[in-house]
């Protein structure tokens, strides 16, 4: 007897989830992910692999096959908002829709970072430092993996219609200097395949009155922008494109490995790194409407006869920098290393100073006008002190040899 109501009480539940609308799957999602409960989900602590298991086990109803350690690869990171070289453990959610797959097959990743400030407070990136208090991050970012969710609800749906497999990830540590990103690029999981293109999702959930969808990385693969301009707009929204590939989210990690990426976002606004990120203020039916477009480009990509070229942008746009700054190098630094050894460009940007004067990615950077650069903040300091229009020297080591560069702001 108690058997058989076990079984129909799955039953039930199985029924609830099916019968769910869209809106009511996001809402859910946005407000466990951005709940006091969850306390901001900061790596390393309890709430952040709690947030991790909800999203694998959400996905494995969907029908998606945990790769790496039951769906969670597993990484440390230093808490570099936090300026310390703690390491923590924390998460990238590897979820696949047709389990482990050959390396040669091709796959698309669809992903979003899960992490965010936890409590705030001095050093962690907070827009009110003096607040201890819960940031929830409602939509920087539950909003992208509750977006992310739910296209991969809809992919499962047409399982039997690609030529691709579908690999779903959440990343762990995106605050941390795309921490979890990187470890998915450098270190990829058995069974994901080839990925050929990557949609990351990021801040999706403020969409105004003006209906501005900025998507970027149009440049990063032949036809890009002709793909967008094929895809239906029946929402009329207003597609603000950017050609680059990287930028201030995971989607650097993949374009700086020669992956082509797309970047969905709904633009910042005032309660950006702030307590006042709250999920009654996410526009929840326009990002369901976000959720259907997104998942159209997906479903196109998946079923299309050829993968997209990857395609490096020239004279990309330079990355974002802290407001607090003069100028940039053009180069995306390692956040995630702490040490005493210098500081390494992860990527270096085509067309900008650093590219010009001939740095390359891998390159550490030991002195800037003669000053020792021994870490990130050292990095940041010499920054600071720099002017625009300025000849610069920067030494760097390159294969255990010191190289002096004249790079021109």
């Amino acid at each position: 007897m108690i058997r058989l109501t076990l079984v129909f009480l799955l039953l039930a539940l199985g029924l609830n989830a099916q019968i769910e609308t869209p809106h009511q799957r996001l809402s859910r999602t946005l407000h466990h992910l951005a709940s006091e409960h969850m306390q901001g989900r900061f790596p390393g602590t309890r709430q952040d692999t709690l947030a991790a298991e909800y999203i694998r086990n959400t996905l494995l109803e969907y029908g998606y096959h945990p790769l790496a350690n039951e769906g969670l690869q597993s990484f440390y990171t230093a808490l570099v908002r936090a300026q310390s070289s703690e390491q923590v453990p924390t998460f990238n959610v590897v979820m696949s829709l047709y389990g482990p797959v050959d390396s040669l097959a091709e796959s698309i990743v669809i992903g979003a970072h899960y992490d965010h400030l936890g409590m705030g407070g001095q050093g962690s990136g907070s827009k009110k430092p003096n607040e201890h208090t819960v940031h929830y991050g409602a939509d920087d970012n539950a909003s992208g993996v509750a977006g992310v969710m739910e296209v991969a609800r809809m992919l499962a749906v047409h399982k039997n219609d690609f030529r691709r497999n579908i690999v779903v990830a959440a990343f762990g540590a995106e605050e941390q200097g795309i921490a979890g990103a990187k470890e998915f690029v450098r270190n990829p999981v058995s069974g994901i395949g080839k990925p050929v293109i990557m949609f990351n999702l990021d801040m999706i959930g403020r969409m105004d009155s003006t209906a501005v969808l900025h998507i970027g990385g149009v440049g990063t693969f032949e036809g890009g922008d002709n793909f967008i301009d094929s895809l239906p707009n029946p929402h009329n929204f207003r597609l603000a494109r950017s050609k680059d590939g990287y930028g201030p989210s995971d989607h650097a990690a993949f374009y700086g490995s020669g992956i082509p990426v797309l970047y969905f976002n709904t633009g910042v606004h005032t309660d950006y790194h702030s307590p006042t990120d709250h999920a009654d203020k996410i526009n929840i039916a326009q990002m369901s409407q976000i959720c259907d477009y997104i998942f159209t480009a997906v479903y196109r990509m998946a079923i299309a006869d050829q993968a997209p070229t990857f395609r490096k942008v020239d004279n990309a746009e330079a990355p974002p920098r802290p407001a607090a700054f003069n100028v940039s190098l053009g180069i995306i630094p390692d956040f995630s290393a702490i040490d005493s050894t210098g500081l390494r460009a992860d990527f270096v940007t085509d067309g900008r100073p650093a590219e010009k004067a001939g740095m390359k990615a891998g390159d550490v950077i030991k002195y800037i006008n003669g000053k020792e650069v021994f870490n990130v903040y050292d990095y940041m300091e010499r920054l600071g002190e720099l002017e625009a229009g300025e000849l610069v020297e920067v030494k760097v080591l390159r294969n255990n040899e010191l190289i002096t560069l004249m790079i021109q702001l």
